[in-house]
Order: structure tokens, then sequence, then C-alpha cells
């Protein structure tokens, strides 16, 4: 706690993504005097690019914009879409009006058809069985598939909080048994290629308490009458979110200090006296009445390795700067086309692609933004721009025999990409060359060396890999006037997006504004919803965690022809019975 004659009035950011503009806009709203200091451009990962070597602007329009990866805004999001609701967007109303619903999405097996499949469903949420099953049949999944996931998802959401707790301890894949022989083959892909999708995750190297915490509110969100299941811009980010931010702040009074890199720390017994960066023309001073690092895993990694004094004398440093294999890749390419392929209204997943490939056709959102893309970008021949994740950097390609991290060009990079979409599309789907007007690949995919040297990724993810939780840092770390804003805070969203990256700004503030003895109000902060269904069958689990027994669902001996609608009876039964438990064991 700060001495009460040592009151805060100026704080310094240091990192000026999704967290550090979460902290300054919270205390800017609160009159404290605030600077944000980034390394390279303000927005970080999440900024727009201004794309070069592709059909170039006239007649008034914008250049064709490049993205880090499309962006995503599922039903739980909360404290990103509130921020959103304060900032002043292009057109008068707040940046979540630019916002609209996606109602649908598709899988794209290799050599058929789309396979799409609608985002709401009008089944009761308590029914998971049946809600999976609504989901899921008629997308090429085996019976004994679909009951499968039923059966492991609707265990996770009757685990109490200690359990899942524990199932931090575990792989997804371990969780739900990817190993056993009773499994499809496809089923295997989509199980293994749905985490990489979500956030780079790893099946079988990331938490089931992450994975299972994400995928039970997607799963609930299908069936949620009071939000969309997914969200997306009708525009480029920067254009629609980040630029929008930033005028707001700086009407608040924020100052932005561009191209300044944090290099350490001087501090004298508990207290930083003054921050050391890097500027274009040198090293400078900046000080401040509180700090807060808002910068990525790797970058806060890198500055504990050269700040020793300051990482050996705090415990929670310490864990931070040991938690390996922390980040992984996850980078956006855009294929710009003469004639728009919608594709699906929404996200579509490519499950057997080696680089689990995911995309959307941007143009039939933008067009509810400011109208067609030809109308305001590029040279006017571009109408459509498919917007694609790749999440599995490591997996060779069956057709190169590389892996994306292994493949020695930018190009050589897209045409993959392009290809494995190719060979998962039918070819109603128009990918020719023809109608590829231009290629992009993210520009934090750099190649540093001569020609031929492996490519860098400058904006690698977090990934919360098994028994990551333990490593997370609170928002204090011992020092006075220290705080961490960054997706690797421990939160409840504990997942490297703009919604982990928020609430994690909220926390640090709140954690100030407590040891600053502040009057004003704090920061809203949310816990992931789960509807009250579930409260007697997690009760129950809850009774029997303590006492050392397994879940109740363990009892019940898997059956390949398990019943889904029976399943879904049997948990309805124990929910509205209670003194069920006096009948377990």
């Amino acid at each position: 706690m700060l001495a009460p004659h040592m009151p805060i009035h100026t704080i310094a950011i240091f990192g000026g993504g999704m967290a550090g503009l979460t902290v300054a806009h919270e205390l800017a709203h609160r009159g404290f005097e605030v600077h944000v200091y980034e390394a390279s451009r303000v927005g970080g990962k999440s900024a727009s690019h201004e794309t070069q070597g592709l059909p170039g602007p006239s007649g008034g329009r914008l250049p064709l914009p490049g993205e880090h990866g499309f962006r995503f805004f599922p039903g739980f999001y909360r404290h990103v879409i509130a921020t959103m609701d304060e900032i002043p967007g292009v057109d008068g109303r707040p940046v979540s009006a630019s916002l609209v619903a996606s109602d649908e999405a598709a899988i794209a097996w290799p050599n058929g058809p789309l396979l799409p499949f609608n985002r709401r469903v009008d089944v009761p949420p308590w029914d998971i069985a049946a809600r999976t099953a609504a989901i899921y049949e008629g997308l090429g999944f085996a019976p004994q598939d679909v009951a499968r996931m039923a059966w492991f998802r609707l265990k996770y959401a009757t685990s109490c909080e200690g359990r899942r707790e524990d199932y931090d301890e575990l792989s997804w894949w371990q969780f739900i048994d990817g190993d056993s022989p009773r499994y499809t083959d496809n089923f295997r892909e989509f199980e293994r290629s749905i985490p990489r999708t979500l956030s780079a995750m790893v099946a079988e190297t990331s938490s089931a308490r992450v994975i299972g915490d994400v995928g039970l509110q997607m799963l609930l969100g299908y069936g949620r009458p009071w939000e969309n299941q997914d969200r997306v811009l009708v525009g480029p980010t920067s254009e629609r979110f980040l630029d929008p931010w930033r005028k707001y702040l700086e009407s608040l009074g924020v100052r932005f200090h561009e191209r300044q890199r944090l290099g350490g720390f001087k501090r004298i017994g508990d207290r930083i006296q003054s921050a050391r960066v890097q500027t274009p023309t040198g090293p400078a001073l900046v000080t401040a009445d509180a700090y807060v690092v808002a910068i990525p895993v790797e970058a806060m990694q890198h500055l504990l390795q050269n700040d020793t004094p300051l990482r050996d004398a705090y415990g929670p440093l310490q864990a931070l700067a040991a938690w390996h294999g922390a980040t992984d890749w996850m980078v956006g390419a855009q294929f710009y086309l003469r004639d728009d392929q919608p594709m699906a209204a929404g996200h579509v997943f490519y499950p057997k692609s080696e680089w689990a490939l995911t995309s959307i056709s941007q143009g039939q959102f933008w067009a509810q933004g400011a109208g067609p893309i030809a109308a305001r970008y590029g040279d006017g021949t571009v109408r459509g721009i498919l917007s694609v994740d790749v999440s599995d950097w490591s997996r060779p390609s069956a057709r190169t025999g590389r892996a994306a991290r292994q493949t020695l060009s930018r190009s050589a990079i897209l045409q993959e990409i392009l290809d494995q979409l190719r060979d998962a599309v039918d070819p109603t789907i128009d990918l020719s060359d023809a109608n590829v007007a231009g290629r992009w690949l993210d520009e934090n995919i750099v190649f540093a060396g001569p020609t031929g040297s492996l490519p860098q990724n400058r904006s690698p993810l977090l990934v919360h890999r098994v028994g990551h939780m333990r490593h997370r840092p609170a928002p204090r770390v011992g020092l006075e006037n220290l705080y961490l804003a960054s997706d690797y805070v421990k939160t409840h969203t504990l997942l490297a997006t703009m919604e982990g990256a928020n609430e994690a700004g909220r926390l640090a503030v709140n954690a100030l504004l407590e040891d600053d003895g502040s009057l004003h109000t704090r920061c809203a902060v949310w816990p992931l919803h789960e509807e009250p269904y579930f409260a007697t069958a997690k009760a129950i689990d809850r009774a029997r965690h303590a006492a050392g027994l397994p879940h109740v669902m363990d009892r019940w001996p898997f059956s390949m022809t398990l019943d889904l609608v029976a399943l879904g009876q049997q948990l309805q039964t124990i929910m509205q019975q209670p003194n069920v438990l006096s009948l377990l064991p």
C-alpha cells in the first residue's frame, strides 16, 4: 500500500495495446494525468496496416487494409464491449455500434460443399447433450463423436470450481481422452483444430481449464436470447475501433509517446523512482507517481532478463520470468478478390488444414458500415476480402513438407495458405489466381536475415499451457507503485484476447485506486456467466471433490451407443433433486 502522504497524480503506462489503452481509458475518466509509452504503434497487434504492392487507392479511396487477423467478439465478452460503449465512433454512435451479428458458421471438409450451421439453437440451456447434437449433427461427424462431445462438455459444465482448478493440470486432450480408439478421424481433427483456431492453443498441451471455460461459454451462448454468439466489425479494426479510441483518449488529456521501448526501472527500496526508455534519439528517463506495465509476456520476460535485481527481488516476477513455452504463433493473411466469395455468413473452419486455418469473408459485413469494399478501398476492382487466420505454424504441409515457420518467403507462405483453402472448398468458390487481385501477410512476420532465412514473429500470442495458472501474477507484484496489466495477469477470461487484456487493465486500475486510497468508483469486473441450471450439480460435485471423490459422471461408463436424450434426462433428474447428494457414494 502507498503511504498516505504519497498520492498518485501521474501514471506512466508502458504498452499501448488493448490492456494499456484500457488502463489509460479508466484512469483518464477519473482525472489522472496519463502518459502511454508504446514501443511501436498504438493498438499493438490489434492495429490494422496500410498495405503496399496491392491495387493502390484511386478515386479518393483508402488503401486496402491488412489485419493481424480477423476480429472476433463472442457473446460472452463483457469488458471490452463495455469500453466500446463509451467511445464515440466514426458516425457519432459508440464504436460498439460498429459490431454486427454473425449468425452462421461453416465447416469445410476437403473436396466437399461447405457445411453451414446456425449460431443459435432453440434448446434449453441445461440440456447440453441435446444442444451439442443440434449444433454438430449434419456436419460429418459420427453419432458416437457427437455423443462424446456432449459427454465431456456436460462433465465440465457440472464440475465445481475446485475441480476445474484441478483441470488446469490436465491438457484438453487428456480431459476428453483424445487417444481413445473410439474416436473417428474427423473428430480427432476437429478437436485438435478448435483450440488452435480459438487462440493458438494446442489440445495436447494447453490447459483443460481454459479450453473448457471458453468452450462452455461458446456452447451456452448458442441459446442465450440476450446475446449474439458472434460479432464482427463493419470495417478495419483501426478505422472502426482503435483510431476513434485514441482520438477520444487524447480529448481526455492522455498523451501518447510512440517508438519508446521500456528498458528497465530504477528503484529505491520497494518503490520505483524512474523508468528507462529507449527512444529514436537515444535513452531517456520517465518519472511518474505510478507505473503500469502492459507489455506482452515475451517483452516482459526479456525486460526481466535484463533487470535481474527487479526480477530476483519479487517472487511473482521470478515466476513470470521462468514461465517457459508461454507463446505460440497465430497470424493473419488477407486475399483481395475481384469477385467477392461470401462462402458463409460468418467464420469458416477448416479442421483438416495442416496450418489450422479459419476464414471470414469481410465484404458482407463491411458493406453494413461504410458501403461496399470497392467503393471505399483500393482502385475499385477489389470487391471482397477473405481474411484468414493461420493458427498452426509448426505442422508440416503435406504438399511442401514444410511448416509455416519453416517456409522461406512471404509469397511461399501465402501460396500454401491459398492452396490449403482450395483443397478444402468446392470449385464453385472461386479462389483462382485470376480472381485473387492481391495477397497480404501480417507485417509482424518478418524475414530479417538474408534470402532463405526463416520467418520471425514480432507478435507471438500468449498460450495458457498445462499448469500455467500458478504462474499468473496478480496486478500487484510487491512494489508500492508498480502494476501489471497484460493478458498474462490472472483474470476470469484466462485467454489472450481483447477481452482478457481489457479485464487485466481494469484489475490493474482497481489495484492502483485501492493503493491510492481513492474515492473514485472501481472498474466493473465480471466473472464468466453460467446459468443457474447447473448449481445443484456443481454443489454435488463440490462435496464430492472435497471428499476426494471423482465426478459423478465417472460412475457412468461411456458407451458408443449413448442415448443423448437419456443423458440429458439423467442430468435434469440430478439437478431437480436437492437431496440427491445422499444417494451418491
